[in-house]
């Protein structure tokens, strides 16, 4: 959100105040979907753990 407002699109969210709430919506929305694929991979094979 900062990045935005430093180059000069705060005004756009000024003018459409609904699409800040929209883009926290997307945000959490992304998250989740990693989250998911992360808690659904599997475990780790052990050729990739390291034996240290």
């Amino acid at each position: 959100m900062l990045f935005f407002i430093g180059i000069g699109i705060g005004q756009i969210f000024v003018l459409f105040p609904q699409l800040t709430i929209n883009m926290k919506v997307i945000g959490i929305v992304y998250l989740l979907y990693l989250a998911y694929l992360i808690a659904s991979s599997g475990e780790l094979k052990k050729e990739f753990c390291f034996n240290g």
